[in-house]
């Protein structure tokens, strides 16, 4: 993610970041280390970027709630550390939307406490993949067991995408007004394919 005039990248050696118009990005060495973070050689898993603040998550293990950092005019600060597996977390320039096999968040601010969610209005199982935000603020969720979630007005909206066998969704992404769905079965051998 672009953050100021750098590019950030989460690695498992930690926060690297390298000037965005440097000439040689490709090279490792162009990559520095961002020490701020008080685990900076831990593993990080996401970079995101909501009204200037850039946020990161630190894996953390299955032991321990993974950790959401933000960098705000203070420095690093930790944020919410609700969920132990954070899968991802995307932004749409104004709020964080965090995803984890525990549930759904949307965060507007550092200091604020995310709105949650952990079923779909009802539905009998939740399983997340990964969730954006549109230009509205609302989720759009690939679920592996329920296909598309989109959020409309306070109401969930199930969609099953067009899959050889299933609707398992493992990924979204907007392209101008559309919404790309890339969706996965298990082929006869058992291997998972198409979990992009």
């Amino acid at each position: 993610r672009q953050h100021q005039n750098n590019i950030i990248a989460a690695t498992n050696q930690g926060l690297l970041s390298a000037p965005v118009n440097h000439p040689n990005l490709i090279h490792f060495a162009t990559w520095e280390r961002d020490s701020a973070p008080p685990t900076s050689n831990q593993t990080f898993s996401g970079v995101a970027v909501a009204q200037g603040v850039l946020y990161a998550v630190e894996k953390t293990g299955d032991n321990a709630p993974d950790v959401l950092w933000a960098k705000t005019t203070n420095g690093w600060e930790q944020v919410w550390n609700q969920y132990y597996s954070i899968s991802n977390i995307h932004s749409n320039g104004t709020q964080l939307a965090i995803t984890s096999r525990e549930g759904l968040g949307v965060l507007s601010n550092p200091y604020g406490i995310p709105i949650t969610y952990d079923s779909y209005g009802g539905q009998d199982s939740f399983r997340p993949n990964f969730a954006i935000l549109d230009g509205n603020g609302q989720l759009v969720v690939a679920d592996a067991s329920h296909g598309l979630c989109l959020q409309r007005n306070g109401e969930w909206i199930r969609t099953s995408p067009n899959g050889p066998w299933n609707n398992q969704t493992y990924h979204v992404a907007f392209a101008g007004d559309d919404v790309l769905v890339p969706v996965g079965i298990r082929d006869y051998t058992g291997k998972v394919w198409n979990r992009t």
